[in-house]
Order: structure tokens, then C-alpha cells, then sequence
């Protein structure tokens, strides 16, 4: 229990930090998300259907049809700092009709962030409801991390929680929840097929409740939550996978978990969750999916994976990209020479599906509608990567030692890199340095706090994930 809470204590300050230092309704359709969560609080959950596109229309206060404006200035313009954005005031007034493109998604986690916005209004609702999705985040990467304690996977939670995962923890997005979610799945999951004896009935309510969560975040989480299991269940090993399948507490959990995906998918049929609009493209769906897997479009939504902030306008810093592909290739390396024969076809597996999936399923609808894939919709599936490349494996001591050292120093930097250009692209606009000293925009605390506050959080999260990859005396795999 302690180290469950140290770690929501870091995991919070982190995410609390990148909310601080993004303004409101800078994220990536974040007004959209924030109109779907005060319906769905509201008794709304889905609206009145817009026949042709995505759109759905809700009543809701005037104030909330003025969220889109907010932002309009400085999205999609990264040299423009936020400072040119009108203040969030009130979200009052009469009822009218509100769009919103995120209507037709599921309301699972909208119903949760949207509470704040029945009880206070302005930019109060909306921080708030940033502050109840980025504490769901933290719960299920702290859960994460907890779980991971004992050996090499607790180095390899800091290389998944990629800048963009603790971006996307701080705004109002689906996403923030779905990867964290993903991330305590994986690692419950590969902790219950790798560890012996009988299941902690504790252990297996919370990643039940974490693969549940993954499932209900957003139209196409039930696809992750059939490829993880199987994913795990092949790199584990045969005996142990008979003796879960037949312990009843075990099949109760796949029971309640296969409900839960089955009213997930429902709804994403019968509401048409998936609706899209774009431009068409004149190409067959087997030359779009040869566009989609050239090297130069796979490594263009890898880089995605580390960061890409704002309203998706700008990159992660190439520092941080540089180090992040550097800890990816010391994964790779692991996984493919070191342990069991099944593990490493299992990592090999993991990342080849991790590329063919979402390019099939981009190229299901690419004639129709052309590129809508970003790289953030695939790390549910990605963040598993790193996990399976360690787990079940030995480096012995001096290699171990070695291993959190190089993701202690990279982490740290590439972290830091990422936040501060961040910050710097709403305080002053990219191309502008830091921008720590004058700025246009000014968060709630002085950009130079923020970002010595967030460097010190960072260390301690790294050391902290590293003091959790020594080995704990007396404690099954199992009960880890």
C-alpha cells in the first residue's frame, strides 16, 4: 500500500504539472470532449444524430457553445503563444444547441469528468474536470508501476509513460484514460501468466477493474482488450496458462470482462461511434495500406508516440525523441536475444501487430476519407513493448544496474526536453527558445517554477521506478 501511494503522490504531481503548463482547451479537441462530458453529466448521452457526419447536438448553457472560440487563435498556429486566447468566463446562460464531433462516442467516461460541470461553472468546471480525468490516470499507472515492483518490469513503466502519455493525462481526452488503463492491464495481466500459485483475489478485482476501464474509454478499446490477453496469454507459459483458465475466480473476471466489452461494442455499432468524415482518396484499400506501411509514415507516427502536444501542432523536441528511440532500441535488443524462446516470439509478435493493426484498420476506410490515424491511439497496444521485452527475463546485477542508469539519465532528460519546449510553445511559441523568461502567456505559476518543479518530480518518479526494479525479499511474482 505504501508504494502504491508514493507512487499516485508522483504520478499525480507529474500529470498535475502538464496540466498547469497546458492551457485550457489546448489539447486536441479538448472544447469537443468538454461539451460531450457536461451532455453526458446531464442525462445526454448521445443527442440528436447528425444524419451525414459525426456531429451529434445537445442542449447545453450558452456558455458551453463559446468553448470552440477559446482556443481558435493559437491552434494549429505553433509560433503563436496562447496569450491571444479570451479568458474563460462562464459556462451560464439559457440553453441552446451545442455541436459537438465526440457525440457519438461512448459515455463511460464522459458521465465521470463531466460531474465537475453541474457544480461549479467557467474555467472552474474546466480544470476540474481536467484534475477528476488526470486523477483516473494516475490511479491506474500508479497501479501500474505497484504491480510492476520486484524486478526489470518496474524499468520499463518510466520508458512507456512517454511524454505524450502524461500530456494527454492532463487534458479532458478518452485517450489519457484508455493508455493508463492499458498500461495497469499489461502489467496485471503479464504479473498473473508469469507468477505462480493461486491468484490474490485483491490482484485480480484491480486488473479486472483496469481492463474494464480500458474497454469503456473509447470506440476501439475493445479491440485492445481481445489483443492484449492474447497477446500475454501466448508469452506465457502453457502450464500456468491451464491452471488460471481453470481457477473460477479467474473465469468470473473473463465472464464480467466479456459483458463489458459486448455493451461497449454494442454501443459503438448502434451510435455509430466510429462515423468519420475526411476527403476521399481515389486508392484500393491495398494501396492505401501500402502507403501506410512505408517506413517513412511508420516513423512518422512513432515519433507521435513520444509527443505531440497542442492541437497536434507541434513535436516533441528532437532530444527527446532521439533518447526515447534510443531506450526503444536497448528494448529491443532485450527482447529479441534475452529469455525463453515463446517470450521472444511473443515481443517479436506484439511488435509486428503493432504496425499491421492500425494500418488495416486505417486502410478499412482510407478511399473514403484519407489519413485519420495519429500515433496516440495506438500506444494502448504500443506501451506493452517495453513490458514484454523485460519480463521473465535476468540481466544479472552489473547489467541491471546498468539498465536503470541509462533509463534513469534518458528519461530524465527527454521528460524535461518535452515539458519545457512545451511550456514554451503557449508561453512565447515555437522557435523561441524556452521562453522562461518574458512571456506572453503565464500559466498559473511562473514558467521557471513549473519547470524546476517538474524536473524535480521527474528524478524522483525515475529513482523511484528504479528502487522498485530491486529485488523484494519474501514476495511471490505473483504478490507483487
Amino acid at each position: 500500500m505504501r508504494r502504491y501511494a508514493v507512487s499516485l503522490v508522483l504520478l499525480l504531481s507529474l500529470i498535475g504539472l502538464w496540466e498547469l503548463a497546458t492551457p485550457l482547451l489546448a489539447a486536441p479537441d479538448e472544447p469537443q470532449h468538454l461539451v460531450k462530458a457536461a451532455a453526458v453529466a446531464r442525462g445526454q448521452w448521445l443527442g440528436r444524430g447528425d444524419p451525414i457526419g459525426p456531429r451529434t447536438h445537445v442542449s447545453l448553457p450558452a456558455g458551453f457553445g463559446e468553448l470552440g472560440r477559446y482556443p481558435r487563435c493559437f491552434a494549429f498556429r505553433p509560433r503563436r503563444p496562447a496569450s491571444c486566447a479570451p479568458q474563460v468566463t462562464s459556462h451560464a446562460g439559457p440553453l441552446v444547441d451545442v455541436t459537438t464531433t465526440a457525440g457519438r462516442y461512448p459515455p463511460a467516461y464522459y458521465g465521470l469528468v463531466g460531474l465537475p460541470t453541474r457544480a461549479v461553472t467557467g474555467i472552474a468546471s474546466d480544470r476540474a474536470a481536467r484534475v477528476l480525468s488526470g486523477l483516473l490516470c494516475a490511479l491506474l499507472l500508479a497501479a501500474a508501476i505497484t504491480w510492476a515492483a520486484g524486478d526489470l518490469l518496474a524499468l520499463a513503466v518510466p520508458v512507456l509513460v512517454t511524454p505524450m502519455v502524461l500530456f494527454l493525462g492532463a487534458v479532458v481526452n478518452p485517450s489519457g484514460v484508455e493508455v493508463a488503463a492499458a498500461a495497469a492491464t499489461w502489467v496485471g495481466l503479464l504479473r498473473l501468466v508469469h507468477g505462480v500459485g493461486p491468484v490474490p483475489r485483491t490482484r485480480l478485482i484491480g486488473v479486472t477493474s483496469a481492463a474494464a476501464a480500458l474497454a469503456l474509454a473509447r470506440p476501439i478499446s475493445p479491440l485492445w482488450l481481445v489483443l492484449i490477453p492474447l497477446t500475454v496469454a501466448f508469452s506465457a507459459p502453457r502450464p500456468r496458462l491451464r491452471e488460471l483458465v481453470r481457477q473460477r475466480s479467474v473465469q468470473l473476471a473473463g465472464a464480467v470482462l466479456f459483458v463489458v466489452a459486448v455493451a461497449q461494442t454494442a454501443w459503438v455499432i448502434l451510435a455509430q461511434s466510429t462515423r468519420l468524415s475526411g476527403r476521399p482518396v481515389h486508392v484500393s484499400r491495398f494501396g492505401a495500406l501500402r502507403r501506410l506501411l512505408t517506413a517513412r509514415h511508420v516513423g512518422h507516427l512513432s515519433t507521435q508516440l513520444v509527443g505531440r502536444f497542442g492541437w497536434l501542432d507541434t513535436g516533441a523536441p528532437r532530444v527527446s525523441v532521439a533518447l526515447w528511440a534510443g531506450l526503444a532500441v536497448v528494448m529491443l535488443v532485450i527482447g529479441v536475444m534475452a529469455g525463453r524462446r515463446r517470450l521472444r516470439i511473443a515481443f517479436v509478435g506484439a511488435l509486428c501487430l503493432g504496425i499491421l493493426v492500425p494500418a488495416a484498420v486505417e486502410a478499412s476506410s482510407f478511399p473514403r476519407i484519407g489519413y485519420w490515424w495519429q500515433g496516440r491511439y495506438s500506444l494502448p497496444y504500443l506501451v506493452g513493448l517495453p513490458l514484454l521485452a523485460v519480463v521473465g527475463r535476468s540481466l544479472g546485477h552489473l547489467r541491471t544496474r546498468l539498465l536503470a542508469a541509462v533509463v534513469a539519465v534518458a528519461v530524465v532528460v527527454a521528460q524535461l526536453d518535452a515539458f519545457a519546449s512545451a511550456l514554451a510553445r503557449y508561453t512565447v511559441g515555437v522557435g523561441h527558445g524556452w521562453g522562461l523568461g518574458r512571456v506572453s502567456w503565464h500559466p498559473p505559476l511562473p514558467p521557471v517554477t513549473l519547470v524546476i518543479a517538474f524536473g524535480l518530480v521527474v528524478v524522483l518518479w525515475t529513482a523511484w521506478s528504479c528502487w522498485l526494479a530491486r529485488g523484494h525479499e519474501g514476495t511471490t511474482p505473483a504478490e507483487r
